[in-house]
């Protein structure tokens, strides 16, 4: 695992925690001769370990955390339901936490949580009014063109467009983004972590949840 994995549908459902570069004192520069044997080992007792819980562990759905998203809950239940309290489950619930906040600030600075960032801007303040490709094309080349090595066009920007499920249509010869979707636009918003008045950036969810959870945990945190 020297990197993530370049789809990220598959890198998302894992739990990736990157160990710190260090010296500590005693760690030998190179693996000893009963590494092999020691990992053996460790690998047997995971196994007995599954063998012996597999019939008595039961995923429970209420240890989901409501300031996680669904995949992230997806991933974490099966380890979540086989610790024993909330003070064990919470260093595991604090790095699920740290993990979304980088995916959604890399999701965020992509090609796409860019252009949703120009969509938004453009349709903050106007009351139906239809939004040309044309408009989200300029304004994407004068805020994020010098990131670019590639030429910005009306039938690239569409191409993002369309990959997030934004539909578009033609009049007059005008190609302009569909009306009615502003639910599917404060959606993708939210999971970009783009916070305005079209949906709730990373950060809020998370304080939402803290609240929702209120006392029951307080001193676990």
């Amino acid at each position: 695992m020297r990197r993530s994995y370049e789809d990220p549908a598959l890198e998302s459902r894992f739990l990736t925690i990157e160990m710190e570069p260090g010296r500590s004192a005693g760690t030998p520069l190179n693996l000893p001769d009963e590494q092999k044997e020691e990992a053996l080992e460790l690998r047997n007792m995971l196994l007995m370990y599954r063998l012996r819980k597999r019939l008595s562990v039961k995923l429970d759905p209420t240890l989901a955390d409501a300031r996680l998203e669904p995949r992230m809950n997806q991933i974490l239940l099966p380890l979540l339901s086989v610790l024993p309290d909330d003070m064990t489950r919470e260093p595991v619930r604090a790095s699920a936490l740290a993990l979304q906040h980088k995916v959604i600030s890399d999701r965020e600075t992509s090609t796409d949580g860019q252009v949703l960032s120009i969509v938004g801007d453009l349709l903050s303040g106007e009351q139906d009014q239809p939004l040309p490709l044309k408009d989200v094309t300029e304004s994407f080349t004068a805020k994020f063109g010098s990131d670019y090595d590639r030429p910005i066009t009306t039938r690239w920007i569409g191409s993002v467009l369309r990959r997030l499920g934004i539909l578009l249509y033609k009049t007059n010869g005008i190609i302009t983004l569909a009306g009615g979707q502003d639910a599917r636009l404060a959606a993708l918003r939210t999971r970009y972590g783009i916070g305005d008045s079209l949906g709730k950036n990373c950060e809020e969810r998370v304080l939402q949840g803290d609240r929702e959870k209120g006392s029951s945990t307080k001193g676990i945190q």
